[in-house]
């Protein structure tokens, strides 16, 4: 009896394991980039949008500090978006885009929307790659997201423009996003950023 049980357990815990495999798997910076090729042809993305994001892609790959974040939390997922802004001391921003699992969903519709104290990156058509990082559960993606810009001068033409924002689960943070945009039009600040993304699915 005792054996049976054991063995019921190892089983168990086994099927627990493989039951969500998109928690385990992660993107490779290859995958990320065909995976963002990919979704970007979807949304019809001008090719010379992708060439940026891919560039940014690139340049973030081989940035310290990126090395580190995915060191610790993974790419698991990956979303483009497109999106309007209006606003100038707070800025808002309304989109929509599609979202990939590794593992998981493909191609999953999802709609955005923000707003940034200072004014956010970008301007009245803008194009962006988000990566999904950390992310244990495909459940747990969508809601609110907070952080800030990493680069937001006009200055510095060699940095892509990028948000790191985290979402909090029970007080937690659980995940993260690291998203890249395409537009370079006249930022302000490094304000706070919150965003909102809500899965149709």
């Amino acid at each position: 009896m005792c054996r049976r049980l054991t063995t019921w357990l190892v089983l168990f815990l086994i099927g627990v394991g493989f039951s969500n495999p998109a928690a385990a798997a992660e993107y490779s910076k290859q995958a990320v980039i065909n995976k963002t090729k990919y979704l970007a042809l979807q949304k019809e993305m001008p090719p010379e949008k992708v060439r940026w994001l891919i560039n940014a892609l690139e340049t973030s790959y081989n940035d310290p500090w990126f090395k580190e974040q995915i060191k610790k939390q993974p790419v698991r997922g990956v979303m483009v978006y497109s999106s309007g802004e209006g606003g100038f001391v707070v800025k808002y921003m309304k989109g929509e885009g599609l979202a990939s699992f590794k593992n998981g969903r493909q191609n999953g519709k999802i709609f955005l929307s923000s707003w940034s104290a200072g004014a956010i990156i970008g301007g009245a058509a803008t194009w962006a790659v988000g990566l999904i990082m950390g992310l244990h559960k495909e459940s747990d993606f969508g809601g609110d997201y907070t952080g800030k810009l990493l680069q937001a001068t006009a200055a510095d033409k060699t940095a892509p423009n990028a948000m790191y924002l985290s979402s909090r689960k029970e007080g937690q943070a659980s995940h993260s996003l690291y998203i890249l945009v395409s537009s370079r039009g006249l930022t302000a600040e490094a304000g706070g950023t919150k965003l909102n993304i809500t899965p149709d699915w």
